[in-house]
């Protein structure tokens, strides 16, 4: 069953809905929209071809932080984290960039872009949170401030897939929070490679708690044998208000899809923005 968008190539130009340009710095990604027959989806491309070009701050280059104890006081200001990976092995692998998991792991405000990240596993493990993963153990919290930043293609891929860009998990007795999120969020993805199994969040997966999110969701997307939960945002947890657009999102599946743009089993507050060309593709049943 194919949900597609109430849109097409063939009626409307979707570049007239995104600007050319996201970002600053001297690095630059190019992307360009191609029509399928499921539909609109962001590809990456040269920059002859370019429809998007997204910039990032080359400045300073980040290498991959792990984080277990508290360094609440300990900002990272300027810069990108780059094609930083957890690896490419058998087991659960989260947060390619930033890991921030343990009974009193604590990170203070990060401002910098997150460009390619990945997580990947393989062997029939999961993997989350292509740039940064947030998580806390029975009974405490974990905590990353604020997030400034854009996020570039950044992609998780395992059995089951969690937030190609932001994992951020929280289990029943504990508290995971991130506060203000504040940027844009362009080709990311999260691929279960599993038979039956599912993705969530082409760019956040969030059960834990959000303070509110700020900017454009363009081309993300979530894909699955099993079932796919959000394009864009799949959120079992709490989140603030949302502003911002979301423009060629979508999620497809061989069995269930919700959510072109957003899958929400929580609790979301005010949503400000405009929806364009999200959709959903599957074999089975399609919704949102």
């Amino acid at each position: 069953m194919l949900f597609t968008p109430a849109f097409s190539a063939e009626t409307f130009n979707i570049a007239d809905y995104t600007k050319p340009e996201y970002g600053s710095g001297d690095g630059e990604k190019y992307f360009k929209w191609e029509n399928t027959e499921n539909g609109l989806i962001l590809t990456e491309t040269d920059k002859a071809n370019a429809q998007i070009t997204a910039k990032y701050d080359t400045t300073q280059f980040h290498t991959r932080l792990e984080n277990t104890s508290d360094n609440s006081s300990m900002n990272i200001t300027g810069g990108s984290f780059v094609n930083q990976t957890v690896g490419n092995t058998s087991g659960v692998k989260v947060g390619g960039a930033i890991y921030n998991s343990g009974s009193s792991a604590k990170l203070g405000d990060i401002s910098a872009d997150f460009i390619g990240n990945y997580a990947i596993s393989t062997g029939g493990y999961s993997a989350g949170g292509g740039a940064i993963y947030n998580y806390s153990a029975s009974s405490s919290t974990t905590q990353i401030g604020n997030i400034t930043g854009n996020f570039i293609g950044n992609y998780a891929s395992g059995r089951a897939a969690f937030g190609g860009a932001i994992y951020n998990y929280e289990i029943a007795g504990s508290t995971s929070q991130i506060g203000d999120i504040n940027g844009t969020f362009i080709g990311n993805y999260a691929e279960s490679t599993g038979s039956n199994h599912s993705s969530y969040g082409g760019a956040i997966y969030n059960s834990g708690e959000i303070a509110t999110i700020t900017g454009d969701f363009i081309g993300n997307y979530g894909s699955s044998s099993g079932s796919t939960s959000g394009g864009a945002i799949s959120n079992s947890g709490e989140i603030g208000n949302i502003t911002g657009d979301f423009i060629g999102n979508y999620g497809s599946s061989s069995g269930s899809t919700s959510g072109g743009a957003i899958s929400n089993s929580g609790e979301i507050g005010n949503i400000t923005g405009d929806f364009i060309g999200n959709y959903g593709s599957s074999s089975g049943s399609t919704s949102g």
